[in-house]
């Protein structure tokens, strides 16, 4: 009896051992190289993607999270090389000049913000790879997407999708950068894409040359009187949009398009609610009062912030409010 018991002891610590050392063998092994995209995969089929690190190899932490994961875990398969990501925003000059009543900007209608995603993250609608939301084909409409930084856990998931649907924003080589800040240029550019694309305006800004991707959205715009430069002629670009900025522009763009700007809520209740420029302050209670704009809570109470900034994922949420409930 006690020699069956040592037999089967031993065959479990040989067992243990060769597990131990094909585990230590695989993921030290090279993948791939630095910055390539692999797929976990476990019993049930892909579970998630992971970065490479130096020289190709897993991190402690990836192989942590592997080992965790149990048996029938491999790395690897088909590697996803990974696609070249946006060039982040030019960071904004320090308050070049003082907000003036013509100066539209736009911030985030959603208070506090979405938490950080995942670093595993799952592939969106079971594809290996990102599907562009862009039309390939003539008279084809825009198409469902998924995004590499988009997890369908998030919360600004639905209104990512939504936006990208409607063809008001896109993403960049299968990201979305949804905690970019979104700047003067890219507000134009989505009240562009909302009218499809017209004709370009005549306006002219020395900040804006011909050959950039917003030109004609800023033109355009300018000309609409949706949005307009600063007081020394220049039109911001890549200044970040702020929330008095943004309600002004989608306020002025629904008197435009007929739609019902009869709503109006007292800002008083805001303890900043004077930190609103004179320009902005019926936009700001239109905007309240649908509830475009909701205050941020945070240590100091719930504050306007209406020259505070918003990300990419809070106007995509702004923008399927708006589309749902006032661009009827």
């Amino acid at each position: 009896m006690n020699k069956r018991i040592m037999s089967l002891l031993m065959s479990s610590i040989i067992c243990y051992s060769m597990f131990g050392t094909a585990f230590a063998a695989t993921t030290d092994s090279s993948f791939g190289e630095e910055g390539d995209i692999v797929q976990i995969e476990t019993e049930d089929g892909v579970d998630s993607l992971i970065e490479l690190g130096p020289g190709g190899s897993l991190s402690d932490e990836d192989k942590e999270y592997i080992e965790s994961l149990g048996d029938g875990v491999s790395v690897g398969g088909d590697k996803i090389e990974r696609p070249s990501r946006p060039s982040p925003n030019p960071t904004p000059k320090p308050d070049p000049e003082p907000d003036d009543k013509d100066d539209d900007d736009d911030d985030d209608d959603r208070s506090g913000g979405g938490g950080a995603s995942s670093k595993y993250k799952p592939i969106n609608n079971q594809n290996q790879t990102p599907t562009p939301n862009t039309p390939d084909k003539a008279n084809q409409g825009w198409r469902t997407p998924s995004y590499y930084d988009v997890p369908t856990t998030e919360w600004y998931h639905n209104a990512v999708l939504y936006v990208s649907e409607q063809g008001m924003m896109a993403g960049n080589n299968g990201y979305f950068s949804p905690n970019d800040r979104l700047t003067r240029g890219m507000m134009a550019q989505i009240l562009y894409n909302i009218e499809k694309t017209p004709g370009a305006g005549t306006a002219s800004f020395p900040d804006v040359t011909s050959s950039d991707w917003f030109a004609n959205a800023a033109a355009w715009a300018s000309a609409q009187g949706f949005m307009s430069g600063y007081s020394n002629g220049r039109f911001g670009p890549n200044d970040p949009i702020t929330r008095e900025q943004l309600a002004a522009i989608l306020f002025r763009y629904s008197s435009t398009k007929g739609y019902n700007v009869s709503a109006s809520a007292e800002l008083s209740t805001f303890p900043d609610n004077a930190a609103t420029s004179d320009w902005a302050v019926s936009a700001m209670r239109w905007a309240v009062g649908t509830g475009l704009l909701s205050g941020k809570t945070g240590v100091a109470g719930t504050r306007l912030d209406p020259t505070g900034t918003a990300t990419r994922a809070e106007v995509a949420q702004i923008l399927m409010n708006f589309g749902t409930k006032i661009a009827q």
